[in-house]
Formats: C-alpha cells, structure tokens, sequence
C-alpha cells in the first residue's frame, strides 16, 4: 500500500541490528519510511552490534540480566527502566516525532518509555509479534503443557506455577511479576493502535479483552525480485 503522506516518524524497538525476525521488520519498516520520504529517528538499547546512528546518544546503556543471586538485583530494570524512560524523554524533545511506532520493549527498554510518548500527546503505534501482552512466555506454548492459554485474562501466576521460561519457578515469577506490574500501572493504555501481522494474534487480543476499534491486521512485507 503507498504511502501517501509524510511526517516525522521516531522508530523503537529493542535491538537495532538484525538479531531476529522483529529485528528484521523493525530496520527494513523503517528503511521504508525513509525511501518514502519520512524524518525518522531510532530509539533502541546501546549495543556493539548495532551499526551507527545519528541517535546513538540517546539510546539507554546495554542491559543484559546477569546470572545467578546477581540477577535478583536486575529485577527492577527488568521491570521497568528509569533510563530508557529519561532516555526517550530526551528523544523527544530533540526530535519532535509525529508519530511513534513501537516494535518490542521488554526487557531492555520496558513499557516505562511509553509514558513519556503518551504524556507528549504523541499517537503510538504498537506492533506485536507474539503474544507477549497475554502470555509471559510468549507464545502460549510450552513443551511441557502443550498449547495453554492459562495467562490470558491476566492470571499470570500461572506462568510461576509451571515454570514456563526455563525450567524454573524462580526466573517465571520474574516474569509473572512483570506482567502484573504493566497490567496494574495500564502500560499499554496509551497506545492508538496496535498491528498485528498475522489474524491469530489479533483474534487472541480481541477475545482476551483489548478493543477492536485498536486492533489492526496489517501482515509484514517483503521484497520481491524485479
């Protein structure tokens, strides 16, 4: 679909380099913008892979849970980074975005960046690529449950009780805590519009409570040869 108007476009995700599939989008969506005439500025976690860019000032320093007790002392940045939320503040101002379009935040970014968006008065757009706002784990699998869907309504104590990340209770809880945390605080409240690429993501937040008039099916694009 062309693009038929231009702006100032701030792209977020968590990693800037290509790591993965929502690595992958998140960089070639916002190559496309640029071609097609749109300012765009990043906002990602600092990273020895990512290539230069004009933003790198601003992103928040790596983070990257440690292991063992040490990591009990990450949780509060797991949860929530006062960082990336000054951090963001400080895009803003300098770059004066239209519209922001976020990809993934947990857990190097966190929800946290998202109020200084709101508090702007800035539409967000949010593109999932899983089930991350329903489901602790991701992907309502596990090999040991099979297909679950225990955490969708906000039950995510279930996460802890079956030990869905890794193996163990105590990393799960982690993770359960963190969902409760956002949940309670309406992180996601502020956003217009969420994306998803594929039906099945959208049908599964629409039946677990988030509004229609928010959800867009919108698949991801690729290029094809001349």
């Amino acid at each position: 679909m062309p693009v038929t108007s231009t702006g100032r476009l701030l792209n977020v995700h968590r990693y800037r380099y290509r790591k993965g599939g929502a690595e992958a989008v998140y960089l070639d969506h916002s190559r496309l913008f640029v071609e097609r005439g749109w300012s765009c500025a990043e906002f990602a976690m600092a990273h020895p892979k990512n290539p230069p860019s004009p933003w790198d000032e601003h992103f928040p320093s790596q983070f990257d849970p440690r292991p063992g007790w040490q990591g009990l002392l990450d949780i509060p940045r797991f949860i929530y980074s006062r960082e990336a939320k000054r951090q963001m503040g400080r895009v803003l101002e300098t770059f004066r975005p239209d519209i922001v379009h976020v990809h993934g935040l947990y857990h190097q970014l966190t929800p946290s960046v998202l109020e200084p968006i709101a508090a702007a008065g800035i539409p967000i757009v949010y593109t999932l690529h899983d089930f991350k706002l329903l489901c602790p784990a991701y992907s309502f699998f596990t090999e040991k449950l099979g297909v679950c869907e225990r955490c969708a309504s906000g039950s995510y104590w279930n996460c802890a009780v079956h030990a869905c990340l890794h193996d163990s209770r105590a990393v799960s809880a982690v993770y359960a805590l963190d969902a409760y945390v956002h949940r309670w605080r309406g992180a996601y409240h502020g956003v217009s519009a969420f994306v998803m690429p594929s039906r099945s993501i959208l049908e599964k937040h629409l039946e677990h409570g988030f509004p229609a008039e928010k959800l867009h099916h919108i698949p991801n694009f690729f290029e094809t040869t001349a």
